[in-house]
């Protein structure tokens, strides 16, 4: 597997307005629905995806507690992501 760190010259500077994203997620256990994002994603609509999409799925997935979240959004470091999280957890 290649492990390569993440770096800026992955990153294309041409940013294309999307008319529709889909996230989603998956576990070994578990495949869960995809949930449509019109437009560009931003900090209130990732809120919105964390509750509605993220957040149950993780509960679906591993109702002992055990699922963790993993990401590399920028948004994720905002601190009303952080606190969603931590209210959630």
């Amino acid at each position: 597997m290649n492990r390569e760190q993440f770096s800026p010259a992955h990153c294309s500077e041409l940013i294309k307005e999307p008319k529709t994203i889909f996230w989603g997620s998956f576990s070994l256990s578990v495949v869960a629905s995809l949930m449509p994002i019109e437009g560009m994603m931003n900090l209130y609509k990732y809120i919105d995806v964390i509750v509605r999409k993220v957040i149950p799925d993780v509960r679906m997935a591993f109702p002992d507690g055990g699922g963790k979240f993993q990401g590399i959004a920028p948004c994720l470091s905002s601190e009303k992501v952080k606190t969603i999280f931590r209210k959630q957890n």
